[in-house]
């Protein structure tokens, strides 16, 4: 939302215009949300999976993301990571996270993919990306995880691959993250989410937009990050606010 101000300058001449922007709500706009109708990745490739909401490695902060960890004994193994919808890849960044190890340690990327109204994921520390998605990405590598947008968008078809992780040195799991940007989700203390958390405002549950059909075989995976799965914890929620 809001203005902006374009400018172009062509042979020594330059141009300005300034243009106004106005977002509207998903349900303004769409008449059907997208169904996870395909894996993510294949549920026998999982150990385990953390709640949303759980305490970040700090042990101070709330987080939106869950984690994946893949199945011990296939370090090295390039697990297929496939477009659970009809989604486009809108942004990337190539990276070394750090403390990373300076050698034998497989560059990560983050992705921002698109399935339409309002729904977005994020992903980080894939350790590969399709060609179309490199084409078209700044492949350098950075120390930065933050995504970039990408100079065009990449489609992608349901099921089909977009990338690979791959379980190795000082590389246990990725992070998934969705949002929904037709909610707000309702803190006890709102303020401190609207100015300075404001990336937890639209996280929901990766796993709950999944078709029934596959739904329970990746609710039936969440545990702890000691890699136990736990019958019936059900996929936790970023308010973790106590009055």
């Amino acid at each position: 939302n809001g203005t902006a101000t374009v400018v172009a300058t062509s042979a020594g001449a330059t141009a300005s215009a300034t243009i106004s922007v106005q977002l509207q709500n998903g349900p303004a706009t769409c008449t059907l949300q997208p169904v996870f109708a395909s894996h993510l990745l294949d549920p026998s490739m999982i150990k385990v999976i953390t709640q949303i909401g759980v305490v970040g490695g700090g042990n101070t902060e709330i987080v939106g993301r869950s984690y994946v960890f893949p199945i011990d004994g296939i370090d090295g193994v390039r697990i297929p990571l496939t477009a659970p919808a009809a989604l486009n890849v809108v942004a990337a960044k190539h990276y070394l996270p750090p403390g990373a190890p300076t050698s034998g340690y497989v560059p990560d990327w983050s992705l921002l993919l698109d399935a339409g109204c309002g729904i977005q994921l994020e992903l980080f520390h894939v350790k590969d990306v399709a060609a179309s998605v490199k084409a078209v990405a700044d492949t350098t590598i950075s120390n930065s995880s933050a995504w970039q947008p990408l100079s065009r968008s990449v489609p992608f078809a349901a099921g089909e691959t977009f990338g690979w992780y791959m379980r190795g040195l000082n590389s246990v799991a990725f992070d998934v993250i969705v949002h929904d940007r037709n909610l707000v989700n309702q803190f006890t203390n709102q303020a401190r989410y609207v100015t300075g958390r404001s990336n937890l405002l639209d996280v929901v549950c990766p796993w709950t937009l999944f078709a029934p059909a596959i739904r329970g075989s990746y609710l039936g995976a969440i545990g702890s990050q000691s890699g136990f799965r736990v019958a019936g914890a059900g996929c936790g929620s970023v308010n973790r606010d106590v009055a």
